[in-house]
């Protein structure tokens, strides 16, 4: 089990059709707990660990039998059920895609886990990793279900991830694409740190911003100050990390005007020096979809 050394890894094409004949899930909307922004992902309908007990407890943990939350398609996948004949997805293990690997990423002195989830619909996959945490006092692991990784078909890939397992944090290596032929791995290459703050995965270097996946520019560049009067979110919810408006000169929308997350636009920037890679962050200020 890797704990602290990079993983590198490459989308293969072959590999992904053959997942195709894993298992598939079928959907309902994920709901809130408690109001907090990192607890309403799914845990587990089967067992918990089994294996290891105390601070590896999760090492024990079966991630391929557990309920997922994916993000992008906004279904919560259960094991060995489907949606539909075209959406497939799996869960990668140490013997198929990327290993899991562990540490103490909410510094609660039990190990947390990094786990990829693939899914696939029509001619299109996404490949995306999320971190699970342990909850010792109901004996599970909760899936965060923001996805700290961008994956896609035809989009961005992720050349290597590494878990500090010393300092709880996350190192992800990823291509931007930039125009280049879809057989091809994109070529810009940018580095960033993520962390776990008040349980939401967040971008820390080069720039602070969302982990997640952002959208497609929507607008043209604005003035931050023209367009919002409160600080930005770092995930779609009140309750989560934020960005001080003075962070970001200037924003665009991401996605269309009236797409949002749980009532949240996207707003896109981008780090100094770097002009093709976007930085996301979310507000519930109309302002950036108007104009």
């Amino acid at each position: 089990m890797n704990r602290v050394g990079p993983v590198t890894r490459r989308i293969v094409p072959a590999l992904l059709a053959a997942a195709v004949l894993s298992a598939a899930g079928c959907a309902q909307n994920p709901s809130a707990k408690n109001g907090d922004p990192s607890g309403f992902g799914p845990t587990s309908t089967s067992p918990g660990a089994t294996s290891t007990d105390g601070a590896k407890a999760i090492e024990g943990f079966d991630f391929a039998g557990a309920d997922w939350y994916d993000a992008r398609s906004g279904q919560t996948l259960h094991a060995g059920s489907t949606p539909s004949q075209d959406f497939w997805w799996q869960v990668d293990t140490g013997t198929s895609g990327n290993p899991v690997q562990y540490a103490d990423l909410d510094h609660d002195g039990d190990e947390d886990a990094v786990v990829w989830l693939t899914s696939g619909e029509g001619n299109g996959y996404w490949h995306h990793a999320y971190i699970w945490t342990w909850d010792a006092a109901r004996g599970t692991a909760v899936q965060s279900p923001y996805p700290i990784t961008d994956d896609s078909s035809c989009g961005n890939a992720t050349k290597s991830l590494s878990v500090d397992a010393a300092a709880g944090t996350i190192t992800a290596t990823r291509l931007i694409r930039n125009g280049e032929a879809c057989s091809d791995l994109p070529s810009h290459e940018v580095t960033n740190t993520i962390t776990l703050e008040n349980g939401v995965p967040i971008r820390t270097a080069p720039v602070r911003a969302s982990a997640g996946p952002c959208l497609d520019p929507a607008s043209d560049g604005r003035a931050t100050t023209e367009i919002a009067t409160r600080p930005f979110k770092l995930a779609p919810d009140a309750g989560a990390p934020e960005l001080p408006l003075d962070r970001v000169t200037w924003v665009a929308l991401g996605g269309g005007r009236d797409q949002t997350t749980n009532g949240f636009h996207q707003v896109l920037f981008r780090a100094d020096g770097d002009s093709l890679t976007w930085y996301c962050a979310y507000t519930d200020e109309v302002g950036v979809a108007n104009g």
